[in-house]
Parts: structure tokens; sequence; C-alpha cells
């Protein structure tokens, strides 16, 4: 219901295995599903971008998008809106990063929660999705197991060096002047120690907690701009997009599963305030 007037193919990867009873059951004729990856003893995240990996075979089309299941669109018209501001700034790129507070993630580039790619910029046999292995190199392993026990140290020297999905794209793409980049505003309030906000202001983007490139947060939250819920309050991440909210996408971190909150509730609600504002 939000973008009536584009023309969309679902392409699904369903990562369940032969005849698994979580395989999805859907029959929606909008929806092409295929076989996932075989999930093997390398982790979810290159399960996960094996599965990107083979959809991107079945991809006829100039921008294709890739879109995590919890990661919930709320502006109306976003895709003819988003395709033409692409077409205009020429952009290759245009999504939402990995969120500030998740430090360790590489900065300033999409992640694959939600990224529009233009393939006319570029050939699609070089979108790599798979992780690397975290490595941050002899000198600074040296210095984390030196300084494991001052988290404000260690944190630093961790700071964008996870190889996680998506960052061979950043590596191979984010340094060329033909390709042009824009990411989504996260609503990001940094609420780290008084010392370490003294640091940051010393230090560079490399090694400061708060990303310090103009523009690339926000501290106004969708309710704060007049939305009717609050994803940011439910420790979930938003995303604004040319001043206005745009997308949330729903975190379950491991200490949150032992909280108030379980994955039935949190999809009972965003289900009711999905149908609030009519969106599906």
């Amino acid at each position: 219901t939000l973008n009536p007037a584009a023309s969309i193919t679902w392409l699904i990867a369903d990562n369940a295995i032969g005849s698994s009873e979580s395989k999805m059951p859907v029959k929606d004729e909008r929806f092409n599903i295929y076989e996932g990856g075989q999930k093997g003893d390398l982790g979810a995240n290159w399960h996960h971008a094996q599965a990107l990996m083979m959809l991107l075979d079945h991809v006829n089309s100039r921008f294709v998008l890739v879109l995590d299941p919890d990661f919930y669109v709320i502006r109306k018209n976003w895709v003819e809106d988003m395709v033409s501001h692409m077409k205009h700034e020429n952009l290759t790129f245009l999504g939402a990063p990995w969120h500030p507070a998740a430090y360790k993630k590489i900065r300033y580039f999409p992640s694959p929660h939600f990224v529009l790619i233009d393939i006319e910029n570029l050939d699609i046999k070089d979108l790599n999705f798979l992780p690397g292995n975290d490595v941050l190199g002899r000198r600074w392993k040296k210095l984390v197991a030196r300084y494991d026990h001052h988290v404000d140290i260690t944190g630093r020297l961790k700071i964008g060096q996870t190889k996680d999905t998506g960052y061979r794209l950043k590596e191979r793409f984010s340094r060329k002047r033909d390709i042009h980049i824009e990411c989504l505003q996260a609503v990001f309030k940094y609420n780290r120690s008084k010392i370490s906000n003294y640091i940051d202001h010393f230090v560079s983007d490399r090694f400061s907690f708060r990303p310090k490139k103009c523009g690339y947060t926000t501290h106004a939250t969708f309710s704060e701009a007049g939305f009717p819920f609050d994803p940011y309050g439910k420790g979930w991440e938003e995303f604004m997009w040319l001043g206005e909210p745009f997308g949330f996408h729903v975190r379950r971190y491991p200490k949150r599963k032992r909280g108030m909150y379980d994955a039935d509730t949190d999809i009972q609600f965003i289900h009711s305030m999905l149908n609030m504002l009519k969106v599906s």
C-alpha cells in the first residue's frame, strides 16, 4: 500500500533446509521463493550472505533492493522517491548504514539490512556480500591483549574492524570516483561516559565511538518528529531520510531476549502499528 504505482518483484531466499516445517508457506504470486544456502560451520552471517549471493543470479532489473525481513519501511511512495533521487544524484548505493551503536561495524556505507543498488553503474558480479575474518592485525592484537581490562582502550581499537556482511562492498566501491553513495541518517543518542565523550573530541574518527561525519546521525527520534509510536524506545534502530522517518530495524540482542519483550510480543506490536498506519 505504500507504493501503489511501483512495480516490484520480490525474490526470497529460504534458508530453511529440506522439508523443514520452518520453510516459508507463502503462496503470494508477488514472491519468488528460492532455495537458500546450506548452513555450515561458518556461522549465521555466512549463511545469510550466501543466500543473498544466490539471489543475485535471478535479478533482471536495473535497481535491486537488499532487504532484511526485520527492516520495516514506513515512508509512503519510497520506491519511486528513492529511484528518482538516485537517478537525479547519480547514486549507485542508497541505504541504511550499520547503526553507530554497533561501533565495531563499518561506517559510512549502506548495510545489507536495507540497500538499494543501481546495477547500471557496476557489474552485478562484483557485488560480494560474503563476510571475512575479523583480523585486527598483530600490532592491535598485542595492544588489545595487554589492555583488555580497559574497555575504553580496547573498544576503540575495535571500532569499524568487524568484517561483517557487506564490508567487501565498501572495500571495493567506496573509494571509486564514479561510484556515488548515500546513507540514511541513523538516529543515535550518544550515551557513553563523560570521559569517553571527552576523548572523542581529541581522536580521529577511526578511534571515536561517535561518528564524526556531519549529518551521518541525528538525535531526533521518530516520536520526537511526530511519529505515532516509538521504535527507538523499544531498543530498535531508527533511520531518517530527507528529514523524515523512513524505516526501523528490529533488533533482538541476546540480553533483550531475557528481558520483558519476546519475539511474539514484538511481532504483535509491529502488526498493530503497521495496520494503524495502513502499511503492509
